[in-house]
């Protein structure tokens, strides 16, 4: 007789559980208002039908048992030995009655919680469309150049052109920064959401809830799905506005010199460049409409709050996305939540995390006995010097680098019968760039070479001259003096010549400008390094401006061999192996045979890790023995970043870093900063000025080509 009072309970709360359901899936958007009407009268039918049904069915079975006293007396008879269990049938009403009631309570949070869905909705929605407004707008304004440069043929109209490029400048410089604005917005409206129990379902009876943390599922979320996805596609608005930036300056740079030798007939050049600018940005902008439509579709079909009444986890994150948050250390402003899992993956996520912590720990440690393994020893001291000194110990240890010399030669043939020349030479770190130019102007110039250094001073023909930074005014000072004479002019490390007054853009500018105008009277050389020269090649086809230029990458098997037993000839000491065997002159051939395939025929590379092999002993022998200590990549992104400066400029110090990272990141950087040093992966000179260490050159240059940074 209860079972049907209690089936009318458990309906009751079955329909209002819906009805709060489809009341949040409308207010979520999912079901119209339409489709809750329909829903709404058709629970109220379904509820009369059995509420009538179970008013004729007690009163059936009311009649059938008082409708004489004879059945009523009978029926007592039969029951008046067993206990009365409306104790238990009242216990479940009341947990019934109980049920529905916490229905309401529970639902009544859902309408916030959708307000903060909503309102974050909103303001990335916003966001996105400023991104491709701004994007829009680039375009916009590079079709406004190219229409401006094209109609203005005349000299005297070249002013508009150069007025309209800063205004364009001055605009994009001072575009609205969306990014920091949206992760403090998306942060802040987060913050309100915390952990709910809603009730979702029932099943035979049983009403299931699911608690969830919003807030920490939110923004696993954003972390795993979105971030990454908004990462790419700010960076992608931003290389590409300072693309179109550097490229208007530049643009200016040409129209002033246009201007200033009334070389009107360059417009055309300059439109061409326009237009190529043009077609970059707006393939830009359909890649950056691409990734916005990608979010906007990810952020419709999983940020819903109703998806919590589907079968499926709430805004799942993937055991795989999980770890790929481990792996990569990116400083987003979720960090606090990256160390998390899913709840069933607790178990995993907790030995994942010792693992990872461990093995980053392991990296560190292995790398830094791989440094101090590789450093110079004491007891070396005198043997080491005779292969780490950069300009060796007198011509006898000058190897001459036949194929090198062969291309300088023919090339000094033709500037010496009237040919304009100029030559850039290029290799790695320890290629020995400077021992070769060194070489060479002894041997072919005598006392006609003048090297430039900067922060020095040079005399040419019984003239002074104060070297500073800035290598227009010193190369223009040469000019005035330059007579007849042949000259050769040595640039070395090309990287050195910058500071805060005048940029490295400026003095190359200065360099090829020279070359254009000077290079019948002159032999230019000029030094840096392969990813400085692709780095300016990017910005100015710089290698292109010199005639010849020579790669001292790697030296033949013979040269390097060479010179690795005219520095051992002379400590007059003798190689054996770690059981005090002298080596043979096949076995010494085979060990220098391994170090020249292992880094790539580099000379100053090999000289150097000869040196790490070997050990003076008592007796003045010195023992050889390659041991092998791993050099582990455990780099994070913003130390990747300093060490990409250091490659390609050669040193960094702590004023410099300020230069070219906002306040914000400043802290970041200066940690990255402190823990290079720290690990001697940066040395610190005499001037304050921090380099790399050779002895890591090799491996720091290799996790920047595999990690993308370098080419």
């Amino acid at each position: 007789y209860t079972e049907i009072f209690k089936d009318f309970a458990l309906l009751n709360r079955d329909v209002l559980l819906h009805l709060e359901i489809a009341k949040y899936k409308h207010l979520d958007g999912v079901l119209k208002e339409e489709a809750i009407n329909n829903h709404y009268l058709a629970s109220k039918t379904m509820l009369l039908e059995v509420t009538e049904n179970l008013f004729n069915t007690v009163s059936s079975e009311h009649d059938a048992i008082y409708q004489s006293s004879k059945n009523s007396i009978k029926s007592l008879d039969t029951i008046k030995h067993q206990k009365n269990p409306w104790d238990i049938y009242k216990s479940q009403f009341d947990s019934i009655n109980k049920q529905i009631k916490g229905i309401k309570e529970a639902y009544y949070p859902l309408g916030k919680i959708i307000d903060t869905f909503n309102g974050v909705k909103t303001h990335h929605n916003n966001f996105l469309n400023g991104v491709d407004s701004n994007a829009e707008n680039l375009k916009s304004q590079v079709g406004k150049v190219i229409k401006l440069v094209d109609g203005n043929e005349k000299q005297d109209e070249i002013n508009n052109v150069i007025a309209f490029i800063d205004e364009t400048v001055s605009l994009v410089e001072t575009e609205k920064e969306l990014y920091e604005l949206y992760t403090q917005a998306i942060e802040f409206k987060i913050k309100t959401l915390g952990e709910n129990t809603i009730p979702i379902e029932t099943n035979n009876g049983l009403l299931l809830n699911r608690t969830i943390d919003f807030n920490k599922t939110v923004k696993k979320w954003f972390d795993s799905e979105i971030l990454p996805l908004l990462f790419e596609l700010w960076d992608n608005h931003t290389n590409i506005k300072l693309f179109f930036k550097h490229s208007l300056l530049n643009l200016k740079s040409s129209l002033l010199v246009s201007k200033s030798n009334n070389m009107v007939g360059s417009l055309p050049s300059q439109l061409k460049t326009l237009q190529n600018i043009h077609h970059t940005i707006s393939a830009n902008s359909s890649t950056i409409e691409e990734t916005v439509l990608k979010i906007s579709k990810k952020f419709e079909s999983q940020f819903k709050l109703s998806l919590i009444f589907s079968s499926n986890p709430f805004l799942e994150v993937s055991l795989q996305s999980s770890i790929t948050q481990f792996a990569n250390d990116q400083n987003t402003f979720f960090t606090q939540f990256k160390n998390q899992f899913n709840n069933q993956f607790n178990g995993v996520n907790s030995k994942y995390k010792k693992s990872t912590i461990f093995n980053n720990q392991n990296k560190v440690e292995s790398t830094i006995d791989c440094i101090s393994y590789r450093m110079v020893k004491e007891v070396n001291v005198h043997y080491d010097s005779l292969f780490l000194n950069k300009n060796f110990i007198g011509d006898l240890f000058l190897v001459p680098r036949e194929e090198q010399e062969l291309a300088l030669q023919n090339c000094m043939l033709q500037w010496q019968n009237g040919f304009n020349k100029s030559i850039l030479l290029t290799g790695d770190r320890l290629s020995g760039k400077s021992t070769f130019v060194e070489y060479i102007s002894q041997k072919y110039f005598a006392k006609n070479t003048i090297h430039i250094k900067p922060n020095s001073s040079i005399t040419y023909l019984g003239r002074k001259f104060n070297v500073e930074r800035d290598l227009k005014e010193v190369l223009q000072n040469i000019k005035k003096n330059l007579f007849d004479n042949k000259t050769l002019i040595v640039i070395d490390d090309l990287e050195l010549w910058r500071n805060e007054e005048y940029s490295l853009l400026s003095n190359v500018r200065a360099l090829l400008s020279f070359i254009e105008t000077a290079s019948n009277g002159t032999l230019v050389i000029a030094t840096t390094s392969l990813p400085m020269q692709q780095h300016l090649d990017k910005r100015l086809n710089f290698s292109e401006n010199f005639s010849n230029k020579i790669n001292l990458n790697k030296a033949s098997f013979n040269e390097i061999h060479k010179a690795i037993l005219l520095r051992h000839g002379a400590s007059q000491n003798t190689i054996t192996d770690k059981f005090d065997e002298p080596l043979t002159k096949k076995q010494i051939e085979r060990n220098v045979y391994k170090l020249a395939n292992n880094l790539e025929y580099n000379i100053g590379e090999i000289l150097q890790a000869w040196t790490f092999g070997t050990t003076v002993t008592n007796d003045n022998n010195v023992t050889y023995e390659q041991k092998d200590f791993k050099f582990y990549d455990f780099f994070n992104q913003t130390e990747t970043i300093i060490l990409k400066y250091v490659m390609l400029y050669k040193y960094i110090n702590e004023y410099m870093l300020k230069g070219f990272v906002s306040p914000d990141q400043e802290p970041e950087f200066k940690t990255g900063l402190k823990r290079l040093i720290n690990t001697k992966i940066l040395l610190r000179n005499n001037n304050g000025l921090l380099f790399l260490n050779s002895v890591v050159n090799k491996d720091v240059k290799q996790s920047l080509i595999y990690r993308g940074t370098l080419s």
